[in-house]
């Protein structure tokens, strides 16, 4: 099956890092933007792998969040950032 989850990509010094607000904040980093990526779908299938495997019902994806809604929530030290929708098979 496939889902589908919003992710707040930030650049950083040392390349990408991305946070799940969903995903209980699964954060990945990578040093390119396409690494990023694929780690992303990496991580996200892994995650949602494990909760299928617990018996833990999967997350809803949020539908009005922001990149500053994603840096209050977690304290993170970006100023600004971009929401990708990040899919994956699990």
């Amino acid at each position: 099956m496939t889902y589908q989850y919003p992710a707040a990509v930030f650049e950083t010094e040392d390349g990408w890092t991305a946070v799940f607000p969903d995903l209980d904040g699964l954060t990945v980093s990578a040093a390119t933007m396409e690494g990023l990526m694929e780690a992303c779908r990496e991580d996200m299938q892994a995650f949602l792998f494990a909760q299928k495997a617990q018996g833990a019902p999967l997350p809803q994806a949020s539908g009005d969040i922001t990149a500053q809604d994603v840096i209050r929530r977690y304290s993170l030290p970006y100023a600004s950032g971009n929401m990708e929708e990040i899919t994956a098979e699990a």
